[in-house]
């Protein structure tokens, strides 16, 4: 469940949990730099990541508010250890803190607002006959499941579109100012954004919602509960 409590609170079990995600990623970012993943020939520049679900994962155990942290310093260590640029890190910090922020407050919305609808049905129905806590628990994972599928498929387009318009205003002008790319490299980086960057970011982010799935499964469902 998701939940805006205690956001602000220090938590010393967050922290190192926060820290021990910290450490997947960049394992998993590692192994993804390794792998080399270009799906388009003509833009062979962008490489599939499956990094971007752990912190998924984290938003959940953690909230936003220690995940923003955690973004920072995983990237941060991506351009210390993994020998990123500047620009991609910032590039990184834009995509990963837009997919899983509009994940969570969609998500949170989606609790708040239309599974209350849906259950105050489904209390109606409880009150004429008696229902066994095994189907009531089934019911609330199934609805837990179509909630994430739902937020992560808005998120997934959200942030697809918001990085292509990034990339445009003022990202790639980034190469020109830090690492003194000439006009005519990111003329040409613009004109891949509709029919390349987009669809990229669509298939990347997609990959890490259908492992994020899964994974989110097993540690509620083995490891917490």
């Amino acid at each position: 469940m998701i939940t805006l409590k205690d956001t602000f609170k220090i938590n010393t079990k967050k922290i190192v949990l926060m820290a021990m995600m910290i450490a997947l990623y960049i394992v998993i970012s590692w192994i993804s730099k390794l792998a080399n993943l270009s799906i388009f020939p003509a833009a062979n520049f962008l490489k599939i990541e499956f990094s971007d679900f752990i912190f998924l994962i984290s938003v959940f155990f953690t909230g936003w508010f220690y995940l923003l942290f955690q973004i920072l310093i995983s990237i941060f260590l991506r351009i210390l250890i993994l020998g990123e640029t500047i620009v991609d890190g910032v590039s990184l910090i834009f995509a990963d803190g837009v997919f899983v922020l509009v994940f969570f407050f969609t998500l949170l919305l989606i609790e708040r607002v239309f599974m209350k609808l849906i259950f105050k049905n489904t209390k109606k129905e409880e009150s004429v006959q008696v229902t066994s806590d095994n189907k009531k628990t089934k019911n609330k994972i199934s609805a837990d499941i179509v909630s994430c599928i739902i937020a992560l498929v808005v998120s997934t387009i959200i942030t697809s579109l918001v990085m292509g318009f990034l990339n445009y205003i003022f990202i790639y002008r980034l190469y020109i100012v830090i690492l003194g790319f000439p006009q005519e490299v990111i003329d040409d980086f613009n004109k891949l954004i509709v029919p390349f960057v987009i669809p990229f970011n669509l298939i990347k982010f997609s990959i890490n919602a259908v492992l994020f799935i899964p994974a989110i499964n097993f540690i509620r469902h083995t490891l917490v509960v």
